[in-house]
């Protein structure tokens, strides 16, 4: 308890005789604090969305004015019938597509049952699981609403029925997302961490720093094994400055 209590009161009567270093150790945790916390955000919102609308009548534009307005979705392209949606995914221009078949209005006006097809890249299998919860409530609440407009004791309608299906990763395991990312990540900490653990073997490389343990020593100030007060027959080498020494020697003190 008395070497760490040791090491803090060093730490903290450097910290208040460096203004820059005091600076920096308040206001950078307190600048990645609102950056993490405000700037960055897990929120699923605004996916691209294609649209293939191959009925072009009000149900249909109904369908996809329940996407676009939902804020969940951002229509970006709209497909001619006959055009590839999968490409558009291929290509990162849409991450979904809507796909609305033939005669879609008028089988809902008959009372018969239709279904709607959404493809989605699922090769972030969190974010595509969320959006197919979004199109799923997106879907019910169409067809609640037109319940709700049925007239009383007028034959029940079915409603539509949406069909996902998942480009890349269709079980949608999250290792295939995780494993890359995670391998980048953990490099980009080992080229640090090798870098710091480097850097402090470089500082005796000067010719005129002969006497390795006071470099040692230089490195690593209060490291017990390398503290011990000089003795009278201890001369200082050049690479040892008298003002480095005096520290030297009252930092044991207290480890003692």
């Amino acid at each position: 308890m008395r070497r760490a209590w040791a090491i803090a009161s060093k730490e903290l009567l450097q910290a208040s005789r460096d203004p820059l270093s005091l600076a920096m150790l308040l206001g950078v945790p307190a600048m990645m604090l609102l950056l993490y916390g405000y700037a960055i955000n897990f929120d699923v919102r605004h996916v691209r969305l294609a649209v293939q609308d191959r009925d072009r009548s009000a149900a249909s534009r109904e369908l996809i004015a329940a996407f676009v307005h939902s804020t969940y979705f951002d229509l970006t392209v709209d497909l001619l019938p006959g055009a590839d949606p999968e490409e558009l995914t291929q290509r990162r221009v849409a991450k979904a597509a809507l796909v609305i078949p033939e005669r879609y209005g008028d089988d809902l006006e008959a009372g018969r049952g239709v279904s709607v097809q959404l493809l989605l890249d699922g090769a972030d299998a969190n974010t595509a699981t969320t959006v197919l919860g979004y199109a799923q409530a997106l879907i019910e609440g169409l067809n609640a609403e037109r319940a709700s407009r049925r007239l009383p004791g007028a034959a029940r309608l079915s409603g539509v029925r949406y069909e996902p299906r998942v480009f890349y990763n269709p079980e949608l395991k999250s290792t295939q997302f995780l494993v890359p990312g995670l391998t980048a990540f953990i490099l980009m900490l080992t080229a640090v961490i090798s870098t710091a653990l480097s850097a402090p073997w470089s500082n005796c490389s000067s010719p005129r720093c002969a006497h390795t343990s006071c470099c040692s020593a230089r490195r690593c100030p209060i490291w017990p094994s390398r503290c011990s007060r000089p003795s009278s027959s201890w001369r200082r080498p050049a690479c040892c400055s008298a003002s480095w020494c005096a520290a030297r020697t009252s930092t044991c003190s207290w480890l003692r």
